[in-house]
């Protein structure tokens, strides 16, 4: 990333806290959760509310490695959300509240509309700037982020060699959170200047922080895919709505064969093979 780019996102998440801070504390409040809680797990907490509101979470490993999740919206209320598990696991979660925002907080899909988060990229469109950090607000509390920075830093020796990056990678680890929404959450909240970040810092490569993880004896595993395929617990679930339809004399039993066959074929398309 730019450097001048970088200094524009920190600028925009500063002049816009309080907006990007409404966004979480709605989150919250809709999941019936105290504020500033750290959420263990964001996508079991997300499905339900997402199910509420119509909508399905399915992860499937893509073949596009540069889309971390895309969001359609019906043209009715509800739709569905793909997230691209062939991504590390920290990136996924950035995608699913990336689309936490869009759907659950500010509602800002329109019919029959595609929203598509593509990965490491920070568009500078407003939404699509909120959506990015309000995600690194939820997965990155301040009260907690600071603490354990606070922690890292003292124990690591922030000036020392490589200090701010392995400070970087203990707090990706502990927040599940990616490289790049680390470093901006680290300067949003003027505990780095961002104004002192090198381009070293901002073109961090994936071999140099898995030696990190190594060195310090983080978990490896957090920088490889899952590669989570939820589509036969989709194909399940379509066939169960599908003969209560049937039942209800709402479609065809040709029709529901017709969309399953079509769903099978689409996600042919979009699977990576692994």
């Amino acid at each position: 990333m730019k450097t001048s780019k970088f200094e524009s996102i920190i600028n925009h998440n500063m002049e816009n806290i309080e907006e990007a801070r409404a966004c979480v504390d709605r989150f919250y409040s809709l999941l019936g959760m105290e504020e500033e809680r750290e959420i263990m797990n964001i996508t079991q907490v997300a499905r339900s509310l997402f199910w509420k509101m119509g909508y399905i979470i399915v992860q499937i490993p893509l073949k596009d490695k540069e889309i971390g999740a895309l969001c359609y919206k019906g043209e009715y209320d509800g739709g569905y959300i793909i997230i691209n598990s062939s991504l590390p696991r920290y990136n996924v979660n950035f995608a699913l509240c990336h689309e936490i925002c869009h759907v659950c907080v500010k509602n800002d899909m329109g019919q029959n509309q595609v929203e598509l988060y593509v990965d490491s990229t920070y568009h500078e469109h407003e939404e699509e700037r909120i959506a990015n950090q309000f995600a690194g607000m939820l997965l990155m509390p301040e009260k907690s982020f600071r603490r354990m920075y606070e922690k890292f830093s003292s124990e690591t020796g922030i000036n020392s060699d490589n200090g701010v990056e392995i400070v970087i990678c203990r707090l990706m680890s502990y927040f599940k959170a990616p490289y790049m929404a680390v470093l901006i959450r680290l300067c949003e909240l003027r505990l780095v200047d961002y104004q002192v970040i090198t381009s070293r810092l901002l073109n961090e490569t994936d071999e140099k922080t898995k030696k990190i993880y190594d060195d310090n004896w983080l978990d490896l595993a957090e920088l490889s895919p899952s590669y989570q395929d939820d589509f036969s617990r989709l194909e399940v679930l379509v066939k169960k709505i599908g003969k209560i339809n049937i039942d209800h004399g709402f479609m065809r039993e040709s029709d529901l064969n017709e969309s399953i066959s079509n769903l099978k074929h689409l996600y042919r398309g979009l699977k990576e093979d692994i």
